[in-house]
């Protein structure tokens, strides 16, 4: 279990199961003592509209579920740092695939300095890709990729 939160009979949950078997992220509400799915989707298999649009897969499902769930409390989802995306683009350009979108699986923040590790796929997600843990650094109003790891995984 990533995450889960609730308010309101509203929850919002994210599930990763041993060797990413389950990687589920849903939007359940309570009608009376039963719990209902709303939404649910494969964050690593999701369609992207665009790698722009999408850069963040995450916070743009945060972003689609709330639209589609305008009666949900907003604080259920995850805060996304408001300086994310710019961190993201600084680490897209390091990837060497041209169409990337990124899956963030961890991401530590301390002052100027960020501890990534993201899962790059296509915007489609047919084509997944080894992740990679970045520190960024901020010099001035620009972050830059520190140090970048492509190891691989245990399976």
């Amino acid at each position: 279990m990533r995450r889960i939160a609730w308010k309101d009979g509203w929850a919002w949950v994210e599930v990763i199961g041993e060797n990413y078997v389950a990687d589920i992220a849903a939007l359940l509400q309570k009608e009376g003592s039963r719990w209902y799915v709303r939404g649910i989707v494969n964050p690593a298999y999701v369609t992207c509209p665009d790698e722009h649009t999408c850069l963040d897969v995450l916070a743009y499902l945060y972003r689609i579920f709330q639209a589609k769930a305008a009666a949900a409390p907003r604080d259920i989802f995850p805060e996304v740092h408001p300086e994310r995306e710019a961190m993201l683009r600084a680490l897209r350009k390091a990837i060497p695939v041209e169409r990337v979108v990124l899956l963030v699986r961890e991401f530590e923040m301390q002052g100027d300095r960020v501890r990534v590790t993201v899962h790059p796929r296509s915007p489609i997600g047919m084509e997944q890709y080894e992740p990679v843990t970045a520190v960024m650094q901020k010099e001035g109003t620009v972050w830059g990729v520190g140090s970048l790891d492509t190891a691989r995984e245990e399976e």
